[in-house]
C-alpha cells in the first residue's frame, strides 16, 4: 500500500513539472 502511494505522489509529482516547463 505504500509503495502504491508513492507511485500517486511521483506521478503527480511528475505532472506538476512538465505543467511547470510547458
Amino acid at each position: 500500500e505504500t509503495y502504491t502511494g508513492t507511485v500517486e505522489l511521483l506521478t503527480s509529482f511528475k505532472l506538476k513539472i512538465i505543467r511547470a516547463i510547458s
